[in-house]
């Protein structure tokens, strides 16, 4: 499969994904997922909130989980088939370091290694997330 080059404006090799460029139905969401935070709440893709993902691969795969906003980062739940999952969807041999998810559970911003998403670009990307997020009449299938 003939996958697409970065977006014009994508920085550092991190990947903007928009809905024209994305060569799986148009748009993709983000491989399903539970986060359990310590106090017990559950976090999944599509809760009405942007998230940041923060993937540490090696021998033990982590997977963190973040709502916009909030300051804790919650553990995803058998995180290496999900890992599996996303470096498929976003056509790598590994997962990318952070993901960012829309409100309505679309993978919105991808970033390959840590170095790609400093904290600056990372509130940049989610205030423009926050903004517009996809739902079900901005996507054509």
């Amino acid at each position: 499969m003939n996958r697409p080059g970065p977006h014009p404006h994508s920085t550092a090799r991190a990947r903007i994904f928009s809905p024209a460029e994305m060569s799986w139905s148009g748009a993709a969401r983000v491989p399903g997922f539970d986060a359990r935070c310590a106090d017990g709440t559950l976090l999944s893709p599509g809760n009405g909130k942007p998230m940041w993902l923060l993937v540490s691969g090696g021998e033990s795969e982590t997977v963190l989980a973040q709502v916009d906003g909030a300051t804790e980062r919650c553990s995803v739940e058998d995180p290496a088939p999900w890992a599996v999952a996303l470096a498929a969807l976003t056509g790598g041999p590994v997962p990318p370091a952070q993901v960012l998810v829309d409100a309505n559970g679309w993978l919105r911003r991808a970033f390959r290694t840590e170095d790609d998403a400093s904290p600056e670009l990372v509130a940049a990307e989610l205030s423009r997330i926050r903004a517009s997020p996809f739902d079900s009449s901005s996507i054509h299938h």
